[in-house]
């Protein structure tokens, strides 16, 4: 395959995505070439990105076979202002996630200003241009196929007919490569106090609410555990978070975001517990990675948890709603029990494990 000229074009190119394209050059393609822009601004990304992107393309002068982009790429207008030759070039998609059934923050003002249809309108251009999609788990896959129809119903006329079925013929799952092996290798030996873990973005689709509010009442019933809150707070800090650290003071060992890695994995393998509280994940790199190393979830038996460790094989660590949620919390921290082998499980991830599929399909 290192024949063939490879393009990476990357509009934000930070976090999991650049954690995932740096991953991809190292292991399966490292003669690509890579166009980002920084990770920041994502709705401009998603607006104008293509715009610059398609002039630092053109200076390349030179023609791609294969151009690999993310759902952060406006495809059809990068496509168009870079006059790309659709003869030669194959144009692939990787969805990380998408804006059809991305969750809304009641606060966004372009929610008020009725624009929430406009982001995904991109997201479902870009498929419908694609020669191929790639969703990073089956429930991803799943949700965005669904919500094509009723998402474009609401448009008065000119829909095209069987835009459904012309992209999920081209579309298949492709799981996020990571690099797992250092966090899988380090011990994690139980603590005398549980220790509890966030490692998610500060967001309010990770539903601190909930995370919180079971802890306040843990707390509550003098259950003694400590608490590790990692993560990007990428917006205003939510005042969750703000209340959570003064009633938790006592029982926090950590708060914040963690730019060294190493310094990161050692905090995870501090950790017992991983209490998931998620409404929304398309993935969840940041729970595969707590599993890998070391950490019992508690997962909600909904979006894409099931495809990381199955519930028939592990029925204690999913809950159905809030109050099986809190009884399994409480449970698991006074009643320890080994799940070792669960961190096993997550080496599936692991770009050694994933290099052969990656190289099949780019082919």
């Amino acid at each position: 395959m290192d024949n063939k000229r490879i393009l990476i074009i990357e509009p934000f190119y930070s976090g999991s995505h650049k954690q995932w394209i740096d991953g991809l050059i190292q292991h399966v393609i490292p003669y690509a070439t890579l166009l980002s822009l920084p990770g920041k601004f994502w709705k401009w990304r998603m607006e104008a990105g293509a715009w610059k992107l398609a002039e630092m393309y053109r200076d390349l002068e030179k023609e791609y076979d294969l151009i690999l982009c993310s759902d952060m790429l406006n495809l059809p207008l990068f496509v168009s202002l870079a006059q790309i030759n659709r003869d030669k070039t194959k144009l692939v998609l990787y969805m990380h996630e998408n804006q059809l059934t991305y969750p809304w923050n009641e606060t966004d003002q372009d929610l008020h200003l009725q624009r929430d249809r406009h982001y995904g309108f991109i997201n479902l251009m870009s498929c419908y241009l694609a020669d191929q999609i790639f969703f990073n788990s089956a429930y991803h896959k799943s949700i965005f196929l669904a919500a094509i129809d009723p998402f474009l119903k609401v448009f008065p006329d000119h829909v095209p007919i069987g835009t459904h079925e012309r992209i999920k013929k081209k579309s298949d799952v492709l799981p996020i490569g990571l690099s797992l092996k250092k966090i899988i290798d380090i011990k994690n030996i139980p603590n005398k106090i549980p220790h509890i873990l966030w490692n998610h973005r500060w967001e309010h689709d990770k539903n601190p609410k909930l995370f919180f509010e079971s802890l306040y009442q843990v707390q509550k019933e003098a259950i003694d555990f400590r608490l590790i809150l990692l993560g990007q707070n990428l917006t205003i800090q939510d005042p969750i978070f703000s209340k959570a650290q003064k009633i938790l003071s006592s029982k926090i060992i950590h708060h914040g975001y963690v730019e060294n890695y190493n310094k990161y994995v050692e905090l995870l393998s501090l950790a017992d517990y991983l209490p998931v509280t998620s409404h929304h994940d398309f993935f969840g790199i940041s729970v595969v990675e707590a599993i890998a190393a070391g950490c019992t979830p508690i997962l909600p038996r909904n979006l894409s948890y099931p495809e990381h460790l199955d519930p028939l094989l592990y029925p204690d660590i999913f809950y159905n709603n809030e109050d099986e949620f809190l009884s399994k919390l409480k449970k698991s921290i006074q009643s320890p029990a080994e799940n070792k082998h669960l961190r096993e499980e997550m080496s599936k991830y692991d770009w050694t494990n994933l290099e052969k599929k990656y190289s099949a399909v780019l082919k």
